[in-house]
């Protein structure tokens, strides 16, 4: 498992706005919209979670894992 390889890592948990754009990420994949508009509300979450030194995304939600994937996160992908 990825995190038995590095036990020494913090996890980092999105404060609530990032959450809200989680929240609509979800909804985005839910009601069809176009893969540009999922990818422009990820791309604001990665850019969260890396300013607060984040190294890797778990991804833990069906809908997150057509948001978050290696194709078009800058951060690595572990869809759980």
């Amino acid at each position: 498992m990825e995190f038995e390889k590095n036990p020494a890592k913090e996890i980092i948990i999105l404060p609530a706005d990032g959450q809200g754009t989680l929240n609509e990420i979800v909804l985005l994949v839910m009601s069809g919209a176009s893969q540009q508009k999922i990818d422009e509300a990820a791309s604001k979450v990665l850019t969260q979670l890396k300013t607060m030194g984040a190294e890797m995304i778990l991804v833990g939600c069906t809908e997150l894992s057509l948001a978050f994937n290696q194709e078009n996160s800058s951060l690595p992908v572990l869809d759980a």
